[in-house]
């Protein structure tokens, strides 16, 4: 289960940045271990004065917010309350997950109140963090799409995909796909030549609350494929699928 957790994580997370700010360096060692293994960069910090310099200094240096903090609330010279208000302040849409214990709960209102409503509790269960992490790391892999090709993403054989609209075109006519449809194609443009599972497209129908039985993905994939190319969805035995297209 852990590796499979792991393995949905490592599908969005390779392009993006992850800070940690923990006071108690074994568990931030821990952390900057793991993530090493699947974020592009990962940045931290052993209070919340230095969290809030780190965070700067990113968008200073990069011209672009880190995608992801991970907080501790008791910390030296800045709590996590404090850095993370601060943060929001700077920039309304950052993702925040805190690390609280139990005796925590006094803080967690104020979070709630800046809009931060994802908890792990310590002891970390690294199947909820690595499971928090997946949503999140999809969620800006597919905001960076959107960011980079201004909403719509362009296909070959004249196919382009509106990530806003949720609308396929080959040319300048619509071509009608179902819901079930649309989910499996923005999955598989969001990793475009990047093998996606059984396993990956249940989890995002999970997502969209929707209940679809893994015996009937092949008949999804099968009447989407009739909507492209034949060549473009391509099945790797025993993996998944991939959607293989020209770099743009």
């Amino acid at each position: 289960m852990i590796n499979n957790n792991y393995n949905k994580l490592y599908l969005y997370s390779q392009n993006l940045s992850i800070l940690v700010v923990e006071d108690y360096k074994p568990l931030r060692d821990d952390l900057i271990e793991t993530f090493e293994n699947f974020f592009d960069e990962v940045l931290f910090a052993s209070d919340g004065e230095e969290g809030l310099c780190t965070y700067r200094n990113y968008y200073k240096t990069h011209s672009k917010y880190i995608d992801i903090v991970i907080s501790d609330i008791h910390m030296p010279h800045k709590n996590g309350v404090e850095m993370s208000t601060e943060i929001r302040d700077i920039n309304p849409h950052q993702n925040i997950i805190i690390l609280s214990a139990h005796s925590d709960k006094e803080y967690l209102l104020s979070f709630i109140d800046i809009g931060i409503t994802k908890f792990i509790s310590k002891p970390i269960d690294k199947l909820i963090l690595f499971e928090e992490l997946y949503k999140l790391s999809m969620q800006e892999s597919i905001k960076e799409n959107e960011n980079k090709n201004s909403h719509i993403i362009y296909l070959d054989y004249g196919y382009s995909w509106n990530f806003n609209k949720q609308i396929l075109f080959k040319d300048e006519k619509l071509i009608d796909l179902t819901k079930y449809e649309i989910i499996i194609l923005e999955l598989l443009i969001s990793k475009k030549n990047i093998i996606c599972t059984n396993n990956d497209i249940l989890y995002v129908f999970y997502l969209h609350k929707y209940e679809v039985q893994e015996s009937n993905i092949r008949n999804h994939i099968f009447k989407l494929r009739r909507k492209l190319p034949s060549t473009m969805i391509k099945s790797v035995y025993g993996s998944g699928y991939t959607l293989l297209i020209s770099s743009k």
